[in-house]
């Protein structure tokens, strides 16, 4: 896959990527949007290492271009990672408001 033949050349998708989707975002938050929500669908699936260079960076990246606020309202930011329940413990340290747990996740 052209993540592992071209890292450098993926890195590059993501880094656009995560920037059009902040962008985006900050956008529906300009529009009125009281709550945004990034989703990984795909994160899930990758192997240790691989989320966290390949997905958990780009999360963190979109997080950290987020308005926090838009008049005088504060705007929380919701990540949830199909089948990332593997790295929760890293993703508690994104900058969000609310982690989403998929079927996967005991929460007994």
């Amino acid at each position: 896959t052209l993540m592992y033949s071209r890292p450098d050349l993926m890195h590059r998708i993501l880094e656009i990527n995560a920037d059009a989707v902040a962008l985006y975002l900050n956008t529906q938050i300009e529009a009125g949007a009281q709550a945004v929500m990034v989703f990984d669908s795909w994160g899930g699936v990758l192997a240790d290492g691989a989320f966290q260079q390949f997905s958990l960076a780009y999360t963190a990246r979109v997080l950290s271009q987020l308005k926090t606020e838009h008049n005088g309202q504060r705007i929380p930011s919701l990540v949830f990672t199909k089948g990332g329940g593997l790295w929760l413990p890293e993703m508690a340290g994104l900058n969000c408001d609310v982690l989403g747990l998929d079927w996967t996740m005991n929460l007994g």
